[in-house]
């Protein structure tokens, strides 16, 4: 079972790509799915700060509710989203593995393991949050590369320049690293993680049996160290590679 699920998650992330890019009818931060509307949580956060975009307690409440679907999953589930279902993430993903093959490695790992940034996807979660604040809309949706996708529906599979740029910046930076926008922009990622604090379902959690190898922590995109006691797990992506590659199979997954 452990050999399978990564091909079972790669073809969970092709079905969401396709839903997204030919199904979903997307706006600037929501998108529409038979008839229903959902909020994406960022873009909803970015509404409330900037108060000027609604004026009466049903939009209010109507910006609530179709945004508390999503909300809801990733405190349940973390932030399985990243892994499993953002098109952003998929394509880097895809890119990773185009440069393994090809034995490229990203400019930002030569000579020096584990590049590291900080956390600045929280320092982007702050500016779209401020920028929200200033402006009075929800400014980083013009932008987001995941709306840039949901919108080539809308558009007639044309994206505008502007948004092939972003794309094009975005999957470009993985020359330099690895899932560069993910681990170090994202500010939705910076929002999720912050939602998955209070997590504790679907958990990987090292097991008795582990040599503390650190082979989960190399291999994990977040390079959480399954090995060490309590380890913060609010980034885990639940993509699983540890489950699936730990030498020892001394990973376990905790649904409860």
């Amino acid at each position: 079972m452990r050999k399978r699920i990564q091909p079972i998650r790669h073809i969970i992330q092709v079905l969401f790509f396709v839903l997204l890019l030919f199904m979903v009818v997307g706006t600037i931060c929501s998108f529409a799915l038979g008839g229903v509307e959902f909020t994406e949580p960022l873009g909803a956060l970015q509404v409330l700060v900037g108060v000027s975009i609604f004026n009466t307690p049903e939009k209010l409440y109507f910006l609530l509710a179709s945004s508390a679907v999503l909300v809801v999953v990733t405190v349940i589930i973390g932030r399985a989203w990243c892994a499993w279902a953002c098109p952003i993430m998929s394509v880097n993903e895809l890119i990773e593995y185009v440069m393994k093959k090809s034995h490229y490695k990203p400019l930002g790992e030569r000579g020096k393991k584990n590049r590291e940034f900080g956390e600045t996807r929280f320092a982007t979660l702050a500016g779209v949050v401020a920028a929200a604040g200033i402006s009075g809309s929800a400014a980083w949706c013009n932008f987001c590369p995941i709306g840039a996708i949901c919108r080539t529906r809308s558009s007639g599979l044309i994206v505008a320049g502007a948004e092939v740029m972003i794309l094009g910046m975005v999957f470009s930076a993985n020359l330099y690293e690895k899932r560069f926008f993910c681990k170090y922009l994202c500010p939705v990622g910076g929002l999720l993680i912050l939602l998955s604090k209070i997590s504790a379902f679907f958990v990987p959690r090292a097991d008795e049996k582990c040599r503390s190898c650190r082979a989960c922590e190399s291999i994990c995109p977040e390079g959480i160290p399954l090995y060490s006691n309590n380890p913060d797990m609010s980034k885990c992506t639940k993509c699983l590679v540890c489950y699936t590659n730990c030498p020892y199979g001394a990973v376990r997954i905790n649904i409860f």
